[in-house]
């Protein structure tokens, strides 16, 4: 594999039209360290702060990581044939912010949502949207393709400066840098400003000081100091406010929202104010599941700000585990509720996702109660399951299922808008407890919600059932509503559903097992614009096709990993933290083995590779389920980890080869964006076949390497880049 003689010698930056700059004197090592942490910095601040901003783009995570890795790697793949100066990055991001502050808070829906495709907070039909939502989309897709570029081309510049190992180890170890520094903002609930602040600060070396340059600067810190004249907080997941419910006769509740949408409410429930408004309606909801069965100890999974905890002290509770993954929402609850039941001292708060709170527990419990456990997040930018999902899976049901004491009850409260999701629901309790589930719903004037019981038997209290009304559809398209009274449902609302939910399916909102259209139609458009802006760019030449396969199949597998991590540690923000974190890790650990000459060869990492990936699909981590807690964790995460060590050392032992190793970057980045777009194959197949998928894709890369090296063989000269 090798490169022409007449490879030309890449400019570093500062030579070129922005003049001398801060960075031009700087050790290539260091120059290849600061911006690839400001590479992945930046890409994490775009991935958490837009979604937050602009309530489209939550519904399509993936549209903000693939524009990321777009801009990056057309950048890496451009970066010794043209170059944009590097000072327009800085005009670039300021549009960026310009243009989200425009769309701020604008109701835009889904043209394409369908009955089958449920969104957050009842928005599965969308009448009001039009196919102008999608050029919303793809306008965000482009500007911030845009924004990334230029990063990408001072990346592959620099990253030609240094022996290839060398560099890609350096480049790797900024990334891990990255991530810790966002990791800590997000901990610390770090306002968006600074971390705008930060990453021009990480900028600034490689950016010649111009009018042009200070006016964006300007702009970008203007514009994201107007986070701070909003009530809100950063939690880890979500950008939270608060805001005053005013109830006439009544102490003041609170309703939380996250990201621009409505979450939570906080009210006073005790039954002194049944009269003001729908709160009689409200508590009995809340109440319901006490009315079963003994109330001695109870753990409630996505406690909130303490409605569910409020009840369960009302109705004698002499234990509660409250288990709220979000710390922010558990410090409002402590600090607004009119109740104050997180001041009880029989309440017992945990930070914790609920799965990984139940592998942890030995003491059984008389009542466990799903608290309208809905994220409203995804687990990540790289996956499109939601952060809620692995709750209401039918391994979830049989978990919970197995923590209540003799004559326990499980209670799931759950705003229904979809006739289906009912019958989900209903269908869970059925297989689990193989009974037909009680359940009591809410009256139409009420957004509470209804309750379904299992477990013990329980019995309508000699209350008749509500009749059966025919299939109806709401004025806002759902196919579930609330009847003019509250009570208990009759059997014969519900039918057996088709498909429910499991660890490998973990899609509760989706009703078959298929890919959406509007996501379809969403993904297909953006790799069409990516495939077009590659052409236009670089050409489809340039790309170095095995290192594109190698990036795809990579960032399949570290999704699937940690998708599955999460149901043996939590999913949580901090899982996705370590999981990416030990990602790095084994791959400095891979490029380090071949750098001394002590790693496996390409053809036995590559079979290694294989191994490690059909084994992983034989053999279900579910059997570790039994195993001693800890012993199981570190299990699960050296075996779904151990794959990516060996696609690792592939990658470092071909860059080492590579005449121009910015070209094989930028290839690698533009794989790992179509791995992003197959991510949304699981919607349909489930997640565990991503491992086959991925499996395919690292043998066309083995099938490129090796047509490389036969040709060399035969004494064909090829030219990179």
């Amino acid at each position: 594999m090798t490169s022409p003689a007449t490879d030309t010698v890449p400019q570093v930056v500062g030579h070129g039209p922005d003049g001398r700059t801060p960075a031009r004197d700087w050790p290539p090592w260091t120059r290849v360290l600061l911006i690839s942490i400001a590479s992945l910095y930046f890409e994490l601040l775009v991935i958490r702060w837009l979604p937050s901003e602009v309530r489209i783009l939550a519904y399509f995570s993936n549209v903000t990581l693939i524009s990321c890795i777009l801009g990056l790697g057309v950048g890496s793949l451009t970066a010794s044939t043209w170059r944009i100066r590097p000072s327009a990055t800085l005009g670039l991001l300021a549009a960026l912010v310009v243009l989200a502050c425009l769309y701020h808070g604008l109701d835009l829906t889904l043209p394409l949502a369908g009955e089958g495709n449920f969104v957050w907070n009842g928005l599965s039909r969308a009448a009001k949207g039009t196919p102008l939502q999608y050029v919303a989309l793809f306008t965000f897709f482009a500007v911030n393709t845009a924004v990334f570029v230029p990063l990408g081309q001072i990346l592959g510049r620099e990253f030609d400066t240094l022996p290839p190992i060398q560099a890609y180890l350096v480049n790797v170890a900024g990334a891990l840098a990255g991530l810790c520094t966002f990791a800590l903002f997000s901990l610390f609930g770090v306002s968006p400003l600074w971390w705008f602040v930060v990453g021009l600060l990480l900028l600034a070396p490689f950016i010649r000081l111009t009018g042009a340059a200070i006016a964006a600067t300007v702009l970008i810190t203007g514009v994201a100091s107007l986070t701070l004249l909003e009530p809100e907080i950063w939690s880890p997941y979500y950008k939270v406010t608060t805001t005053v419910l005013k109830y006439p006769g009544a102490p003041d509740g609170y309703q939380i929202s996250v990201n621009e949408d409505s979450h939570q409410q906080a009210l006073n429930l005790s039954g002194a104010f049944d009269g003001v408004a729908d709160l009689g309606t409200r508590r009995r909801i809340y109440d319901g599941p006490y009315k079963y069965g003994s109330n001695a100890r109870v753990l409630i999974l996505g406690a909130g700000t303490g409605n569910d905890v409020a009840a369960a002290l009302r109705a004698g509770a002499q234990h509660v585990d409250a288990v709220e993954i979000d710390p922010v929402i558990l410090r409002l609850g402590s600090s607004l509720h009119p109740e104050h039941p997180y001041d009880d001292p029989r309440v017992t708060l945990w930070n914790r996702e609920g799965r990984s709170f139940l592998r942890r527990q030995v003491e059984p419990y008389d009542k466990i109660v799903l608290g309208y456990v809905d994220s409203h997040s995804l687990f990540s930018a790289m996956s499109s399951v939601r952060l809620d999902n692995f709750l209401y899976t039918r391994d979830a049901f049989q978990e919970m299922k197995a923590h209540l004491a003799p004559g326990g009850v499980l209670a799931v409260t759950f705003t229904v808008h979809e006739e289906w999701i009912a019958d989900r629901l209903y269908t869970l309790f059925l297989e689990t407890f193989h009974r037909p589930p009680l359940v009591y719903q809410g009256a139409r004037s009420s957004s509470a919600g209804t309750v379904f019981l299992g477990g013990a038997p329980v019995e309508g209290n000699g209350r008749p059932y509500l009749p059966v009304a025919g299939r109806r559809v709401s004025e806002r398209g759902h196919t579930w509503t609330y009847d003019e009274r509250e009570g208990y449902l009759d059997p014969a609302h519900f039918a057996p559903a088709a498909t429910v939910p499991t660890d490998d399916w973990p899609y509760l909102y989706l009703r078959d097992r298929t890919i959406p259209i509007n996501y379809l139609v969403c993904m297909a458009m953006l790799f069409l614009l990516s495939a077009v802006a590659v052409r236009r760019t670089s050409g489809v030449e340039a790309v170095r096709w095995p290192f594109f396969w190698l990036g795809a199949a990579f960032l399949l597998v570290e999704t699937k990993a940690m998708t599955e991590l999460a149901i043996f540690l939590g999913s949580t923000w901090t899982v996705n933290f370590f999981v990416i974190a030990a990602v790095l890790g084994l791959i400095v650990l891979g490029t380090v083995l071949v750098q001394r000459g002590v790693a496996p060869s390409t053809r036995m990492a590559f079979i290694l590779l294989a191994l490690t990936l059909v084994a992983t699909w034989m053999a279900p981590l579910h059997d570790l389920l039994g195993w001693s807690s800890p012993l199981r964790d570190w299990v699960a995460v050296v075996v779904l980890c151990l794959p990516l060590f060996f696609a690792a050392i592939v990658f470092a032992r071909q860059i080492g080869m590579e005449g121009r190793p910015s070209a094989a970057l930028g290839s690698n980045l533009l794989g790992a964006l179509a791995g992003g777009v197959l991510e949304y194959v699981s919607m349909a197949i489930g997640t565990r076949p991503l491992y086959l998928i991925a499996l395919g894709l690292y043998g066309l890369a083995w099938a490129g390497f090796a047509l490389d090296s036969r040709s060399e063989r035969s004494g064909v000269r090829t030219v990179r880049g």
